[in-house]
């Protein structure tokens, strides 16, 4: 394989014959080992951290995958995805950055109450139905590898084009591209954050090929890159 970022993705994708293997790593790991910090002989000076309204709500950013047994409303679903909207009528200026306005990320959203796949349209802030699934709450263990509770309402894709961005920045696009979809997460994880009623989780352990056969994205190379899951806040 010529390309080292298409043999980095091919090596780090998930499918039924390596999702066990990476179940079992993550069971496994000791996170009391983990590094958190670089360690210097000395310590920087402590300072006030100051109160704005941005602070207030990034104090409030957790991950949480305990959700209620109701469902988001698709108005709910549009309210949180417009976070990720077209601010204008251009469409290169969005609520997050883009190397170069490429904009090589798209999103996609999988409903649980009516099981259909759905491209998010930013700038109609809108959901186009494309498809149906099949995965019920119980599936979703096996092909996210996570747990959760409850009824999650929504999974919430990233889905790199990298076509879109490799053109103008060569190799180093791959980067913009990771790039884009982790600033597209953050909105999310902000957006949950300011509404109570909200709970998230960023996912990474999806089946690649499994989920982006649902997408209808064809031989544009898609890279599915980073999912979050939704819903409705539990107890």
């Amino acid at each position: 394989m010529d390309n080292p970022f298409e043999e980095f993705w091919e090596q780090s994708s998930l499918h039924s014959r390596n999702i066990s293997d990476y179940g079992r790593r993550m069971s496994a790991y000791d996170a009391d080992t983990k590094e958190l910090r670089v360690s210097y002989p000395e310590r920087a000076n402590s300072h006030k951290k100051p109160k704005t309204p941005l602070s207030k709500i990034t104090a409030k950013r957790a991950s949480s995958r305990a959700f209620s047994n109701t469902f988001l409303t698709a108005r709910d679903l549009l309210s949180l995805m417009s976070h990720l909207s077209v601010l204008t009528d251009d469409l290169e200026h969005r609520t997050y950055p883009s190397a170069g306005a490429t904009y090589s990320v798209e999103t996609f959203v999988l409903r649980f109450d009516d099981h259909s796949v759905n491209y998010y349209d930013a700038e109609k802030n809108g959901l186009l139905p494309i498809g149906q699934h099949s995965y019920e709450q119980t599936d979703l263990e096996r092909v996210l590898s996570i747990s959760h509770s409850g009824s999650a309402s929504a999974l919430v894709i990233f889905v790199g084009l990298p076509d879109r961005v490799i053109g103008k920045y060569s190799e180093r696009g791959y980067r913009f591209m990771l790039l884009e979809a982790g600033a597209m997460m953050q909105q999310l994880a902000l957006a949950i954050a300011q509404d109570k009623n909200l709970a998230g989780c960023a996912i990474g352990g999806i089946l690649d090929t499994e989920f982006l056969t649902l997408l209808g994205l064809g031989d544009r190379n898609p890279k599915l890159l980073t999912g979050y899951l939704v819903g409705r806040k539990g107890a």
